[in-house]
């Protein structure tokens, strides 16, 4: 603090530089300049807003007409409780213990009244067939349906139990979901006893192949009647053989013999006499000095080979 001539009291400086600054207005905050990235969400904002009104404007009738729109399909349903899902997901992971697994497939038997509900059994004459491995897999592939025919059990006993209680009607939305699952898992069943024929019918011998095609499931997989069919086919087999025009037979005719050659194109060519070779040819017969040429004529090898000696110490040969 300052004081004047007079005594009165001035302020210094720095206090009035900070009345100064304290009585100026504080500058407003300037608002960020908005991007083409901020510019085109807006846009598409504004127009998914538009459609949606669009789609409410129009008539239901309409949109039924129109059909269901495909981007909007549902992936996935409705959650699972929270005391089922932990038990599935482990059993999904892990797989079910086997002496659970054994305690529940004969806890759900098959009824009685569709015995096509169990696993069809392979046949014995496709069996002897197999080869060990596939005999193996085939094997795995049966038991494996049959844990699916359990599961139709178990559903269709959940069915019987709604259906009966008549008193107490069970609501509709508890009987179509299991109905839903029944189908589901019968056709899953049909398929696969389908993929256990396929797999056989690969491997088999090709004269069975169309038989085994042809049969229809039952309690065996190609069929109960298939040792009948299998002789139907091999007696239509063999009387088609006999039905078929016999060719003519180009071998030569009992007593006649063709002589000749094949040549390269495979024909035969005109007979012709024995070939003979120098060493099988005889001298002719001759008198005199002519025998005498002759015989020294066919001599000349000897005479000729007589000339050589016996390879010296140097490994060669000398002449005489």
């Amino acid at each position: 603090m300052l004081y004047s001539m007079d005594g009165a009291s001035q302020p210094s400086r720095t206090v009035r530089r900070a009345g100064l600054h304290a009585a100026r207005p504080k500058a407003r905050a300037r608002p960020p300049r908005a991007t083409l990235s901020d510019e085109l969400v807006d846009t598409e904002i504004i127009n998914e807003m538009d459609d949606r009104e669009t789609e409410a404007d129009l008539d239901p009738e309409i949109l039924q007409i129109l059909g269901d729109d495909p981007s909007n399909e549902n992936k996935f349903g409705e959650d699972l409780h929270n005391q089922i899902l932990p038990r599935w997901k482990h059993i999904l992971a892990k797989g079910l213990d086997k002496e659970v697994k054994s305690e529940l497939c004969k806890l759900y038997l098959p009824p009685e009244n569709c015995g096509s509900l169990r696993a069809p059994k392979l046949n014995p004459q496709v069996r002897r067939f197999l080869s060990e491995p596939n005999k193996k897999k085939e094997s795995f592939n049966e038991s494996k349906q049959n844990q699916l025919s359990s599961c139709l059990a178990a559903l269709g006993k959940s069915l019987n139990i709604a259906l009966s209680n008549k008193g107490n009607a069970v609501p509709q939305d508890i009987i179509k979901p299991l109905s839903d699952a029944g189908r589901l898992l019968c056709d899953f069943h049909y398929r696969e006893s389908q993929s256990r024929r396929y797999a056989i019918i690969n491997v088999i011998n090709k004269d069975m192949r169309e038989t085994l095609k042809n049969t229809m499931i039952d309690e065996f997989l190609f069929g109960a009647d298939l040792a009948e069919q299998l002789k139907q086919d091999k007696e239509i087999t063999r009387v088609a053989m006999d039905l078929r025009t016999p060719r003519p037979s180009r071998l030569p005719a009992a007593g006649q013999v063709q002589r000749g050659t094949l040549n390269y194109r495979g024909a035969r060519g005109p007979a012709s006499a024995a070939r003979q070779y120098p060493s099988q040819q005889k001298p002719p017969a001759s008198s005199g000095a002519g025998a005498a040429t002759s015989s020294r004529g066919r001599d000349h090898r000897r005479y000729e080979s007589s000339s050589w000696r016996k390879p010296n110490g140097r490994g060669r040969t000398t002449r005489r």
